[in-house]
């Protein structure tokens, strides 16, 4: 019997480790492990979204345009058009990997690299592309935090990289940083935009029902700041009893934002299952726009599907993903609007 018990205990032990291993990890970083403790085993329930049949479900043509090849690039957290050079994408890997740029021509071909001069990579989740006082910018968002235990998280501005005049091992250095805070507590964040009309940066929870979009100024007077919570995304529908059926593990998950971007009056948010494009009237802000109904756009079945954009003709989106077990080869695909 005394055998059976060790057995057991050394069994639980085992289950725990990565969780305490995990928590050390968030002590030395400074991060709030008490809350990260709550949030785990938390009852969260949600709030309610309109249904699926609701939303109308338009498709148009999807093409492959190539695999991504630097190989590098394990974990495609964020996808932005160049500001200057439309045949040029931009991309980011996800947490735990380098602070490096990708760059990369529409058809996944590899077109350079380089460092980001900041500390580290702890969670990048989005890119995202812009003009600001004529020039050119990446804006990259390290707003990941899957334990809810970040006191702030971090928007990264760069000037965009000119790829074909830029050496090789040259290091991208920072044009400002701004630390967040949200003003009801932390959020789980991966999908991130920049409104060039408003100077105003708009970023999505994902884990919460209904996701929440908030805003801060694209260059505001000091490094800190409160974000301000304008929408709630009741017009995402949850997700079906087939998606539920068809993926058990991870089905709950497919309407989570995973990427978000912002062009002329057109805003996509993107989904591990599709993409929702909302329209802004003439007369109409963001909050307005939000509050309607919008167009729901499947997008191919890939695996972790959290990186997209909108051109900036407004006629193409660009998604792709992770790569399945960090090896296996990953596309770039293409939606005409």
């Amino acid at each position: 019997m005394k055998y059976v018990a060790l057995f057991f205990l050394a069994l639980l032990l085992l289950s725990a480790a990565p969780l305490v291993y995990r928590l050390g990890i968030g002590l030395s970083q400074g991060y709030d492990v008490e809350n990260a403790i709550r949030y785990y085993f938390a009852d969260r329930p949600g709030g309610t979204t309109i249904g699926e049949d609701k939303v109308p479900l338009v498709s148009y043509e999807v093409t492959w345009e190539g695999d991504v090849e630097n190989h590098r690039l394990l974990e495609a957290s964020g996808l932005a058009q160049s500001s200057v050079s439309p045949g040029v994408l931009f991309s980011v890997n996800d947490s735990g990997s380098d602070a490096e740029l990708f760059a990369l021509d529409s058809s996944g071909n590899d077109l350079g690299f380089w460092e980001v001069d900041t500390e580290k990579n702890v969670d990048w989740e989005d890119l995202a592309s812009f003009m600001f006082k004529g020039e050119p910018y990446l804006l990259i968002a390290d707003t990941g935090d899957n334990f809810h235990w970040r006191p702030t998280v971090e928007f990264i501005i760069i000037r965009e990289p000119d790829t074909e005049s830029l050496a090789m091992g040259a290091i991208l250095p920072v044009e400002w940083k701004i630390q967040v805070q949200y003003p009801n507590g932390y959020r789980d964040c991966e999908s991130v935009a920049v409104d060039e009309q408003s100077e105003t940066i708009l970023f999505i929870s994902k884990r919460t029902v209904p996701a929440e979009v908030y805003r801060i100024p694209l260059k505001p007077s000091t490094q800190e700041v409160r974000a301000t919570r304008m929408a709630l995304l009741n017009t995402i529908p949850q997700p079906s009893e087939q998606d539920k059926w068809e993926d058990p593990k991870y089905g709950l998950n497919r309407s989570q934002p995973t990427a978000f971007d912002i062009r002329g009056n057109k805003a996509v948010v993107f989904t591990y299952k599709d993409a929702y494009l909302f329209k802004r009237g003439w007369r109409d802000n963001w909050i307005d726009a939000f509050s309607k109904i919008p167009v729901r756009i499947p997008l191919p079945p890939v695996y972790a599907q959290e990186a997209g954009l909108i051109t900036r003709s407004e006629k193409f989106l660009y998604v792709t993903s992770e790569r399945k077990k960090g090896t296996d080869r990953v596309g770039l695909f293409r939606v005409e609007l």
